[in-house]
């Protein structure tokens, strides 16, 4: 079941990461490209 609730939020909220990705641990964090990289909670 949908709600409808709308929220205004300006472009740096829509940049950050820590929001959209649960891996994220920083609003500039970028996902990684080399395996070694990956760090899984």
């Amino acid at each position: 079941m949908m709600d409808a609730h709308v929220a205004m939020q300006s472009l740096e909220d829509l940049t950050d990461m820590a929001k959209w990705c649960n891996y994220a641990t920083t609003a500039n964090w970028t996902h990684p490209t080399n395996p070694a990289q990956f760090t899984w909670p």
